[in-house]
């Protein structure tokens, strides 16, 4: 006697849930099982597609036969769904290295693919591309119904998407809580009217590419995270926020004017980070208009722009002295400053009870700019330190360098005594307790161990 099917002896609602958690084509080849199984997977209410295979050579045969498959069997199982709530749709395209009539396929199912989902009140809804032409960058122009879903809550576009206003020139997305732009292009239009049209938006990620003079206002009342980072010529666009219950922001390359409308009266946490520091000149005229917005931070990170600290005009370093929130500060040093610790303005050092030192050289500036630190910070409970080394360069310098400059910071005199000074490096962790290391501890990392066989080799610089 053939054994019980328990499995489908379970109810239509509990298998569709289980097949959810298949990637689609396996809840779709879920089919053949039997006639039970025949339409179960297209009442499927989330939606995975990951088209991620192996295609490195799309020039052969065999990986044109295979790239025409996976796009069919995709176009197939989305007309055949049924279920008229898709509540997560998330695709993912990954064909680096396309040729025009390959593009073009991807193009097309894709524009025909998401209103198929748009008219199904999805909730998340998620697509995200490498598709890169052999001729060039080409962008893919998404339906714009996806501005007028109104049951969207998480909407994350990846890839190289052009965005356009619908019909209506209406955006529409009353539900939206999370938005992520990454590397999408848009219809100025869109950008004038997008946020406003999102009153209960919560969380925005973007990373984008602004022309020359262009102006983007981001107005969210309920906003309380954000992420922008910027590309391209963008130095004199312009960007406003009106977000006053900001609580986390990142503004990452700042190729921008930013400005606020309100200073975010919570804002817990804010990262400004300038990955090219000799366009900080650029910003110096608005540089005390963005300062002033994050004055109310608890938590900062400044990475590799320390001109914040010593090129503002007298009249404008005056800004700091707004900063009676913060607390912790971290700063990832840029290797062209010598004596950066005396830039650090009092008025901050006297209220920070954490730092964050982040790629030092440890060499004798270094030593003399945690000196300063250290005699000026007054109610400073932690300085952690990570110094910076070459992963190539490992060897028995290394390590005498970094028990050097541990010797060193762990007998400089510190104000404050309940300071704490903890040292990360490549070879050993060590931490010491107290002013002038009147009590200390250290340990050796063994996580790390690894790297120890490289002791005995020379990294051709001098073991003094």
């Amino acid at each position: 006697m053939d054994e019980e099917d328990r499995l489908s002896s379970l109810p239509d609602s509990l298998l569709v849930e289980i097949l959810s958690l298949l990637p689609l084509n396996n809840a779709a080849a879920t089919s053949a099982l039997s006639h039970r199984w025949v339409s179960l997977w297209t009442q499927l209410p989330r939606l995975k597609i990951d088209s991620d295979i192996p295609i490195f050579d799309l020039d052969s045969d065999s990986c044109k036969e295979r790239f025409h498959e996976s796009i069919a069997t995709f176009n197939h199982i989305l007309q055949h769904l049924t279920s008229p709530n898709i509540h997560t749709f998330d695709l993912h395209f990954h064909y680096p290295n396309l040729d025009i009539e390959q593009f073009n396929v991807c193009s097309a199912s894709l524009i025909s693919w998401i209103p198929l989902l748009c008219v199904r009140n999805p909730a998340i809804l998620k697509v995200g591309s490498v598709i890169l032409q052999n001729t060039g960058r080409h962008f893919i122009t998404l339906p714009s119904c996806i501005f007028e879903t109104h049951s969207i809550v998480n909407l994350d576009l990846c890839g190289f998407f052009y965005c356009k206003l619908p019909e209506s020139g209406i955006v529409n997305l009353p539900n939206l809580k999370t938005l992520s732009f990454f590397a999408v292009d848009f219809d100025p239009k869109v950008l004038r009217t997008l946020f406003k049209s999102c009153p209960l938006l919560e969380t925005l990620c973007l990373r984008l590419d602004l022309g020359e003079d262009q102006v983007l206002d981001i107005s969210a009342p309920k906003l309380n995270f954000l992420t922008i980072g910027m590309t391209g010529p963008s130095y004199r666009s312009k960007i406003v926020i009106d977000a006053p219950l900001l609580e986390v922001m990142a503004l990452i390359d700042c190729v921008a004017l930013y400005s606020f409308v309100n200073i975010p009266p919570n804002l817990q946490k804010a990262t400004i980070q300038f990955f090219d520091p000799e366009k900080v000149g650029v910003y110096l005229t608005s540089i005390p208009d963005l300062l002033q917005g994050i004055s109310k931070a608890k938590s900062i990170t400044f990475g590799n722009n320390l001109a914040v600290f010593n090129d503002l005009n007298p009249e404008d370093a005056n800004v700091w002295s707004l900063f009676c929130n913060l607390t912790h500060l971290k700063l990832v040093l840029d290797k062209e400053y010598g004596d950066w610790g005396a830039t650090i303005p009092s008025c901050l050092l006297n209220k920070l009870k954490s730092i964050e030192l982040c790629a030092m050289n440890g060499d004798e500036d270094d030593v003399e700019s945690v000196k300063y630190i250290l005699g000026n910070a007054n109610v400073l409970d932690k300085l952690h330190i990570t110094p910076f080394a070459n992963p190539r360069r490992y060897g028995r310098s290394v390590l005498w360098k970094e028990y050097k400059f541990c010797g060193d910071l762990f007998t400089l005199p510190r104000i404050s005594v309940t300071c704490k000074i903890e040292f990360d490096g490549v070879y050993f962790r060590a931490s010491s307790y107290g002013p002038q290391n009147e009590s200390g501890c250290s340990e050796i990392d063994w996580l790390k161990s690894q790297t120890w066989p490289a002791l005995n080799e020379d990294d051709d610089e001098s073991d003094e």
